[in-house]
């Protein structure tokens, strides 16, 4: 399969593929590496419908035109954005030079909040025919529910459990349920939420849906934005959250001083008003981590340390944020 995929891109691209590489194939995306007479390539495809496609380049022209850094699509010798393989598209991104950043001075921080913040306030105004296929405002409510229906499903099943680990999770779980209950009694109760979900999609800002170091790649004092398979309209908090994770970890521990950095940084780009850092705040209280944590079973490759480490910091992390929206509330 592979050989004649290179030899199609090699024809209706017009290149000469000295070599490639498979970096992913999984039932959710296959990406290939290529060395060609006009240097190196990604040919990258979602398995996803061409409409999603098309919304996803869509939102990258929009972005590049203002400035955001996002490597450029090579189009076909028809001056197609992609080709259509095993019945979905798949298309050519140019390479761009560049290594991840390290999330770790106070410089890297702020340049970093402050590149995603530049990036929310430029997007906003993108319009799109598909826009409320992929308005993330429209599913809140039912994830929240979802999610808080899950953990106490976990909770249920391993009632009793008696390993270690287990133990450890259940000790903190009955934390993070008050937490997200409290969160969606407010979204619920919220004239603001209900405004902002009111609102076209397009008044609200990008979210690129996986936000963090392994998704940037730094040349110089640029920033490069890759990897936009999941961007979707919706709120700051959900990129923030993304990296604020990445933070924490690299850290090991949580620090407000890193996230006031994170935060002014991000703000100073992308103003927030008091009732948006008040709903900011309350989304990155709820435990959608703890939940993902529990669902996907990633406890399971952990040592009970670094879980003890991770409730403890998620634990720190929401209590400290339901303070900031109560105050603000």
């Amino acid at each position: 399969m592979n050989d004649k995929l290179i030899k199609t891109l090699a024809r209706e691209y017009n290149l000469v593929i000295h070599s490639w590489r498979v970096l992913h194939n999984t039932p959710k995306s296959l990406v290939i590496r290529l060395q060609t007479n006009r240097g190196t390539f990604f040919a990258k495809s979602l398995y996803a419908s061409e409409k999603r496609q098309q919304f996803i380049l869509e939102a990258e022209d929009f972005l590049r035109q203002r400035r955001i850094s996002i490597p450029p699509v090579e189009k076909t010798k028809e001056n197609q954005a992609y080709i259509m393989w095993n019945h979905s598209p798949l298309l050519l991104q140019h390479g761009v030079p560049g290594r991840p950043p390290v999330l770790r001075t106070p410089y890297s921080i702020r340049q970093i909040g402050s590149l995603l913040g530049r990036l929310h306030a430029a997007s906003i105004g993108f319009r799109s025919t598909s826009g409320k296929t992929y308005n993330g405002a429209l599913t809140w409510e039912q994830e929240y529910a979802a999610d808080l229906a899950r953990l106490k499903s976990w909770l249920a099943d391993h009632e009793g459990v008696n390993l270690p680990k287990i133990r450890l999770i259940r000790r903190h779980l009955p934390f993070f349920l008050r937490a997200g209950r409290q969160v969606h009694r407010c979204l619920q109760q919220s004239a603001y939420f209900r405004m902002w979900k009111a609102q076209p999609e397009y008044l609200h800002p990008l979210c690129h849906g996986d936000f963090h170091t392994g998704n940037l790649l730094r040349c110089g004092s640029t920033l490069t934005v890759i990897d936009w398979e999941d961007v979707r309209y919706d709120f700051p908090s959900k990129d923030l959250s993304r990296l604020l994770y990445v933070l924490m970890r690299r850290d090991r521990c949580w620090r407000p001083d890193r996230w006031a950095l994170l935060i002014n940084a991000y703000r100073k780009q992308h103003p927030l008003d008091k009732q948006a850092m008040t709903m900011l705040y309350q989304d990155l209280a709820f435990p959608h981590l703890v939940e993902r944590f529990v669902r996907r079973r990633l406890y399971k490759r952990m040592t009970w340390q670094q879980i003890h480490r991770f409730l403890r910091m998620e634990r720190q992390k929401t209590a400290y944020m339901l303070r900031k929206a109560k105050a603000r509330a």
